[in-house]
């Protein structure tokens, strides 16, 4: 008896320190809401009092002293949708708006939007003015799939903040934050019904529409916030109005009206010929729209009153060049060094300019100057391998490309394939392989490694060590695509192995069947098969995906071969004219009509 009694005193000392310590934390999100300075929203549900004395009455009642504790100690374990419940219980009988909104911000922590549902509403019945209520609600609705409902309290919430924009603009876009997109054109839909003379809603329910690619009605709920301002003298929002001016040319040049983009602005510009951003905007155009000449004209202008900005100074170097004009397009990008003497992009298109102008130690000057944090370092450092092997340093620049700073794997891929190439330019293949030999010895289980050596060992007729490589990648990666095709297509081209060669190219077709290089393939293989029939149908069809000089040599032997002869010769001229230097078409070309 005695045990039971303590056990009882001791609940209660436990259980008003708990109340006092929650009350103490409601206390303060209350001071928090009351410093955020927002309206109330005019409501006309009934407020119900709060109980005269929610803890006297828990403390009093057996049933709601455990079930607060539960929900107190549950909340700080961690166990948020638990004690949420709990709260909401005690809030639903006593009507307590401190236990409602503590329920539903537990709820909501959790992602429990029901129970979250059942404590906002409550929150709201209790304090129809509170906007956290009604923002939290409008939140979960759109989450349970509810957003006729939800366009009902962004509606309130609006109306609310209806003297302040920006605080409009805020809330809409907290509000269709990583919500489901689908959901928020619904919302959007019903909210505009009320609001489309609101400037805020109809650039936020264009933004809405963009992200759903409805870009022609995008472009009429622009229009339509533009109106507002021709038509009314006292139009209050012109912030709003300027951020969607960009808005707006992004709709239309996506649309491909870019006339009537440039036509738009420059009628803008012709009541606002100040506004700095839209004759950017009006530039940018120009340029992208392939109008260099008056690009570069309008980007002057804004250079003459912005004689140090550095968008703009970069932007008229780039055109100039674009238009070859080498000398103008050097005043700029020094100018850009002038401002800043560390710009990476101005080193990088001043070392292009001295690469035409056949300069390469001033390009070589420029490109070392390039800084390995700049996204052009590791081409720059490419392009100086390259000028020193045209100035006959080939081991210099071998040597160069051993001391680049690489932070990927594929960084480090990148250069050994270039160093590669370079060897393979000079018909130096023993060094480039031995430069893969070396690197597999290193990394043994590098599959992109062993698929480039298996690549160079068909090209120096290394069969077996192609074999070797293109197997060891499909007993890891038996639906290794590129491997499959290569070694089915090496197979019928250097044996008589035809039948394996077929299956392997089978496969790689099952994985991907629209890919041209494994048409090509199929086609092949099937043709030294003997099937020139079905072989011709697979090189058409490549041909016609890719017209590709090895593709044409092909497809004209194999028409050639099965008394096709006009045809191959059309395929082949016309393969000639788009690839005039190619070798091995020419080759192909000589067997049939020397």
């Amino acid at each position: 008896m005695n045990i039971k009694l303590l056990g009882k005193q001791l609940c209660i000392i436990v259980l008003v320190n708990l109340l006092a310590s929650c009350g103490g934390q409601l206390i303060h999100q209350g001071e928090a809401n009351a410093q955020e300075g927002v309206p109330n929203a005019p409501s006309n549900e009934a407020i119900i009092p709060l109980h005269p004395s929610s803890a006297e009455f828990i403390s009093a009642n057996q049933e709601f002293s455990y079930k607060f504790m539960v929900a107190e100690l549950a909340g700080r374990r961690g166990y948020y949708s638990l004690s949420a419940q709990y709260f909401l219980e005690i809030a639903q009988v006593l009507f307590d708006l401190e236990l409602a909104e503590r329920a539903a911000r537990l709820a909501l922590h959790e992602k429990d939007y029901p129970l979250a549902y059942q404590a906002t509403k409550l929150w709201l019945r209790l304090d129809a003015g509170s906007l956290q209520a009604r923002y939290n609600l409008t939140r979960i609705l759109i989450q349970q799939n509810r957003p006729e409902e939800a366009a009902e309290h962004l509606d309130r919430l609006l109306t609310a903040l209806q003297d302040k924009p920006e605080s409009q603009q805020r809330l809409i876009l907290e509000v269709i934050e990583d919500q489901d997109q689908d959901q928020v054109a619904r919302l959007m839909d019903s909210v505009m019904q009320k609001h489309s003379d609101n400037a805020v809603t109809l650039l936020l329910y264009a933004r809405v529409l963009v992200g759903g690619d409805k870009l022609e009605k995008a472009q009429s709920v622009l229009e339509q916030l533009f109106t507002l301002e021709e038509t009314n003298e006292n139009f209050s929002e012109q912030a709003v109005y300027d951020e969607a001016v960009p808005v707006y040319i992004y709709v239309l040049s996506q649309q491909n009206k870019t006339e009537q983009a440039l036509s738009w602005l420059k009628q803008l510009l012709g009541k606002k010929p100040d506004n700095q951003d839209w004759q950017l905007s009006y530039a940018r155009l120009l340029a992208e729209n392939d109008q260099v000449p008056e690009a570069i004209t309008a980007f002057e202008s804004l250079t003459a009153k912005d004689p140090n900005n550095e968008k703009l100074l970069y932007a008229l170097g780039v055109l100039h060049l674009q238009m070859e004009q080498l000398t103008k397009a050097k005043i700029y990008f020094n100018r850009l060094l002038n401002v800043d003497s560390d710009n990476d992009l101005a080193y990088y298109y001043l070392a292009q300019i001295a690469e035409l102008e056949k300069k390469p130690n001033a390009a070589l000057a420029w490109y070392r100057q390039i800084d390995e944090t700049s996204t052009n370092y590791l081409n720059s450092q490419a392009r100086i391998a390259v000028l020193l092997v045209e100035l006959d340093e080939f081991e210099q620049a071998v040597e160069h490309l051993h001391s680049i700073s690489t932070h990927s794997d594929s960084e480090r891929l990148s250069l050994l394939q270039f160093e590669v190439e370079l060897y393979m330019q000079q018909e130096r293949y023993s060094d480039a392989l031995m430069v893969y030999d070396e690197n597999i010895e290193q990394y043994p289980d590098n599959l992109n490694l062993r698929y480039m050596r298996a690549m160079l060992a068909e090209k120096m007729g290394h069969i077996q060590l192609l074999e070797t490589d293109l197997r060891y990648i499909l007993e890891i990666e038996p639906e290794h695509v590129d491997a499959l095709n290569a070694l089915g297509y090496s197979l019928s081209n250097h044996t008589e192995r035809y039948d394996e060669a077929y299956q392997l190219v089978q496969k790689a077709y099952e994985l991907e069947p629209n890919a041209y290089y494994i048409l090509d393939s199929m086609g092949w293989v099937l043709y030294r098969k003997g099937d020139t029939d079905k072989a011709v149908g697979y090189l058409r069809k490549a041909y016609e995906l890719k017209p590709d000089p090895e593709i044409a040599a092909h497809l004209g032997e194999v028409l050639w071969v099965s008394g096709q002869k006009e045809e191959a010769k059309l395929v082949w001229q016309q393969a000639t004219e788009l690839f005039p230097d190619e070798e091995q078409l020419q080759k192909v070309i000589q067997r049939f009509i020397p």
